[in-house]
């Protein structure tokens, strides 16, 4: 919900594929940034996968990150400002 810090964050089993990932970067009971893997469940047939995510996060001067697609940059957040809203979803490479 805009406006309100998140405080930890779970992805469903399977919805990162089979052995997808993420991590968290908490600061306290705050959630300041965030790195997501998809692992696709059968690329010789369906072509690769990866997930395409951002967040926004709470300051002075709220924003949107850019987007991230899997872990080739280090993740999302700029490690200081609790975040509060998060975009996921999957796109073919």
């Amino acid at each position: 919900m805009p406006g309100c810090g998140i405080v930890d964050v779970e992805f469903e089993g399977g919805s990162l594929g089979p052995n997808g990932w993420f991590t968290k970067n908490m600061e306290g009971d705050k959630l300041i940034g965030l790195t997501v893997y998809y692992d696709t469940p059968n690329p010789e047939e369906t072509g690769y996968y990866q997930a395409m995510y951002r967040v926004h996060w709470l300051d002075n001067s709220p924003d949107w990150g850019k987007y991230e697609y899997d872990d080739d940059d280090g993740g999302a957040g700029n490690d200081r400002d609790q975040l509060d809203m998060i975009e996921r979803t999957i796109v073919r490479c």
